[in-house]
């Protein structure tokens, strides 16, 4: 007779624009478990982390939501607004990757003043 040693569960999920997810899980069977319920729970615990992956807001939304909390001011003598990029740190880390200066959600970022401070501006 054969023992099966081992269980493993792959799915791959279509994610759209392109894109899919694969998440597999495997258990070592043990002399006495069932076959079928450890195939259950790993497709089970497969669909779970599959599920918590839409709990999660994608690193735009973040972004979005964590610049529309910060304190900008006003300019005196033109369009835009300003903020310390110290109080900044989300977006101080996006525009560093970008070189300094970067578009989202219909504004233009940029440092100025040393990179002391960041600047939006409406794109036009």
């Amino acid at each position: 007779m054969v023992r099966i040693l081992e269980v493993r569960y792959t799915r791959r999920f279509n994610l759209g624009n392109y894109e899919s997810e694969e998440i597999g899980l495997a258990a070592q069977l043990e002399v006495g478990d069932e076959l079928d319920e450890v195939f259950k729970t790993l497709k089970g615990q497969v669909m779970r982390l599959h599920e918590m992956r839409f709990l999660e807001k994608p690193e735009h939304v973040k972004l979005s939501e964590a610049i529309e909390g910060y304190s900008w001011k006003p300019f005196k003598q033109s369009d835009g607004e300003w903020v310390w990029a110290d109080k900044a740190p989300e977006l101080r880390a996006e525009l560093e990757k970008h070189g300094g200066k970067m578009k989202f959600e219909g504004f233009v970022y940029r440092f100025s003043g040393d990179k002391r401070f960041i600047n939006r501006f409406r794109k036009k």
